[in-house]
């Protein structure tokens, strides 16, 4: 093995590094410090690699007999319309269904909606799948963009009274004092609600219909955006809120400050997490197609933290904690058997 030559991601596929890691000897400690010593270079992708297996750990979660139940009346519906397969096979994105049909005509005519609200001369900062940006605005704020998301400023947003953005996706936001003039709104607008800021840094996910808010420092109000409904939530640091517009469901929780847009550094925090979920976050990150072999394999729980930077160095952090086969078939990730 050129141990010299590897990566991060080449290290997690390697079954005596993970071994080294998961239980050390003495042999397996003196080889790796000898290589340490001579390869003074691969310090820093033997620590990412060794985080990123440490750090992960799984849990079964408890799963009642109703949910079992429904699980598998799921199974025989989806059968009785697909071609018979070997195992269930669970997509998180999946074309035959007329929810998603439903979903996609509407996801198309809230783009349109957004691009006829736009001006030609709008400015708008956008993301590809698995990238990163930090994007400076006109008055000092900044914001970092995660990846598959996007912001508009009007073309006249310096002159407006006040500093108004549209965000689809998700952004981590510094928000700080107008220069030279007087204090005026910040507000982050999404399909579901209004953010007003004065000087504060915050984090806006709006994705699948639910968007999260989570606030650092300073204070924020959130004003929901439908028409019917008057409620505002006025937001402190440490809070974190849920907002889901199709059942109207408001969760406020306390969140841990330095927890916050952990992503903009870029690592995935795990708590608690389903592979259903954290499938999700995969197909809005990298773009590709998630397809999950059994319901049992969806329901585990994972905790801990994986880089998203390098997106195989991901999968086979996965891989190796729940000790099942990962393959990429074109562009769908497929895992289990």
């Amino acid at each position: 093995m050129d141990y010299a030559r590897y990566q991060v991601e080449d290290f997690l596929m390697d079954t005596a590094f993970v071994d080294w890691v998961k239980n050390p000897d003495a042999q397996s400690d003196a080889f790796w410090h000898s290589f340490l010593q001579e390869n003074p270079e691969q310090q820093r992708n033997i620590q990412q690699a060794k985080a990123a297996l440490l750090s992960l750990q799984f849990d079964e979660e408890p799963v009642t007999d109703a949910t079992v139940d429904t699980e598998w009346a799921r199974f025989r519906r989806n059968q009785a319309t697909e071609p018979e397969r070997d195992v269930p096979i669970i997509p998180l994105r999946s074309s035959l269904s007329w929810w998603w049909a439903a979903a996609t005509v509407a996801g198309l005519l809230v783009g349109l909606f957004w691009w006829l609200g736009r001006s030609p001369d709008d400015t708008l900062y956008i993301t590809a799948y698995g990238q990163l940006r930090t994007v400076r605005l006109p008055d000092g704020s900044s914001v970092i963009l995660n990846a598959n998301s996007e912001i508009r400023l009007p073309g006249d947003w310096t002159d407006r009274t006040d500093r108004e953005v549209w965000l689809k996706g998700e952004g981590f936001f510094r928000v700080v004092k107008r220069p030279g003039r007087t204090q005026t709104r910040f507000v982050v607008h999404t399909d579901e609600l209004a953010v007003e800021v004065l000087g504060t840094s915050f984090n806006v996910r709006s994705r699948r219909r639910q968007v999260d808010v989570q606030l650092q420092t300073g204070s924020v109000r959130l004003q929901l955006t439908e028409a019917d409904t008057a409620r505002s939530l006025l937001m402190k640091p440490g809070d974190g809120v849920s907002y889901r517009p199709v059942t109207g469901e408001l969760k406020r929780r306390l969140i841990t400050p330095n927890r916050m847009g952990i992503w903009t550094q870029g690592v995935l925090l795990l708590d608690r997490m389903t592979l259903r979920e954290l499938g999700q976050i995969i197909e809005e990150t990298y773009g590709r197609r998630v397809v999950i072999r059994s319901p049992a394999l969806a329901r585990r729980v994972l905790n801990g933290s994986l880089p998203t930077r390098n997106e195989q160095a991901l999968l086979e952090g996965i891989a190796i904690t729940l000790n099942v086969p990962v393959r990429l078939d074109n562009n769908a990730i497929i895992f289990g058997e």
